[in-house]
């Protein structure tokens, strides 16, 4: 699976159809790579936000915080999802 379709999945499962992949720089850490994912209003879906080294990294800690939602029980299965429409690329 391709980087794009990885977010986009993430996206779709998190109903955050706005992502933004940045470079920052942290004090005694060096640069890394922040994904944030916001909804469509910000008072009711505060942004979710997820660091890693690289942006291979930074997916894959949203993809392990979906993981353990889903473990807890606040996301549904991935089956429940399949029939959503898809969220457009150009979001």
């Amino acid at each position: 699976m391709s980087l794009a379709e990885r977010i986009k999945e993430i996206r779709l499962i998190l109903q955050r159809p706005y992502h933004l992949i940045c470079p920052i720089m942290i004090q005694g850490v060096g640069l890394e790579r922040i994904l944030i994912l916001e909804g469509m209003d910000a008072k009711k879906e505060p942004p979710l936000t997820f660091r890693g080294k690289t942006i291979i990294e930074t997916i894959e800690a949203a993809e392990r915080y979906i993981k353990k939602e889903r473990n807890v029980g606040a996301l549904k299965p991935q089956e429940d999802f399949d029939d959503m429409p898809d969220i457009p690329d150009d979001i």
